[in-house]
């Protein structure tokens, strides 16, 4: 059902006249996270329209990069661009969000019962202090399962990755150690564990490798069926990512550019490592392509949104919408 947001944005964008925006390519690329739903509302989406869609999947770096250097019409980041990045282009650069998705610890181990994790935990066993499940601090977050003697492997990004990004992220607003040794970004520089390009392969090494903990978008550990881990979040509450405790991270104060970073929420009931999906592009009034983008991203922001927690990520909320008009009009 659309909503009044809804509304106002179908009002907006019917000033388009798709008739004179038929038949034509645009290109996307970037985010690994929210791909399987991008291929839904592609696949929706291409039932109504003539406008052809094309959209790579290669990581939110690679996906900033394609729209700077013009290789493609829009870029999918799960990392709004700093004030910095936007202050050296010279285009404009528009910020929408198109679902909210979630970064979760995949597991392959023995048990039957998501395994809790806490902060302190989670700093040493990243950092490869902690090498084994039985670790008595991981043990004790966990009275009623009895971990394995078994080595931890960590498998990681060694890709740009706004997975990556936002981990890090996390991990520096949680840890001063963490923050002053290691900081984050994109490309991290791990010290222990196995590197791998993209969800699908951090996915298909987790399940492969007995003992393993990986991060992963929400989507991808629920389409293969990978347990997932309780995190500790800034209110002390282990909690499980499902689609409402990501949705609550997004209880909080938005700015109008909507560039926010959702994770370690204050909302005690709100998965900590929780984030908006970006969709970003070139401004361009004159631009046939500009104008058809905006028509798919137009149908995102509505009927598009109906498909969001069959992908396991929330819808974005109305107040987010508005703001996403007060942009675009």
């Amino acid at each position: 059902m659309l909503n009044k947001i809804c509304l106002i944005l179908l009002l907006f964008f019917s000033l388009l006249r798709p008739s004179t925006i038929s038949n034509i390519i645009i290109k996307g690329s970037g985010a690994t996270l929210p791909y399987p739903l991008y291929e839904k509302w592609i696949e929706e989406f291409s039932r109504i329209s003539d406008i052809k869609i094309i959209y790579e999947p290669l990581g939110s770096g690679q996906g900033i990069k394609d729209v700077l250097n013009e290789r493609v019409d829009f870029g999918g980041t799960d990392i709004f661009l700093s004030d910095e990045e936007l202050n050296s282009i010279e285009d404009e650069i528009i910020h929408i969000p198109t679902c909210i998705g979630a970064i979760v610890f995949t597991y392959n181990l023995p048990v039957e019962t998501p395994i809790n994790i806490s902060k302190k935990a989670l700093v040493q066993i990243l950092t490869g202090k902690i090498k084994k499940w039985n670790n008595y601090l991981i043990q004790t977050e966990n009275p009623n399962i009895i971990l394995p003697d078994k080595e931890i492997t960590l498998i990681h990004r060694s890709d740009d990755s706004g997975s990556t990004f936002l981990l890090t992220h996390f991990m520096s607003k949680i840890s001063k150690d963490w923050q002053r040794k290691y900081g984050y970004g994109k490309n991290f520089q791990w010290e222990t564990g196995l590197g791998v390009e993209g969800n699908e392969n951090v996915a298909k090494f987790v399940s492969k490798i007995p003992g393993s903990l990986g991060y992963i978008s929400y989507t991808y550990a629920r389409e293969h069926n990978l347990p997932v881990a309780k995190i500790e979040n800034k209110n002390g509450n282990y909690v499980l990512p499902t689609v409402e405790s990501i949705r609550k991270s997004a209880e909080t104060n938005i700015p109008d550019d909507v560039r926010i970073l959702l994770i370690d929420s204050d909302n005690e009931f709100s998965y900590p490592i929780s984030t908006f999906s970006y969709i970003i592009f070139k401004r361009s009034n004159n631009s046939e392509k500009f104008q058809a983008g905006t028509q798919l991203f137009q149908w995102i922001l509505t009927e598009g949104q109906k498909f969001n927690e069959e992908f396991f990520f929330a819808p974005i909320p109305e107040n987010v919408a508005e703001k996403i008009y007060d942009l675009l009009k």
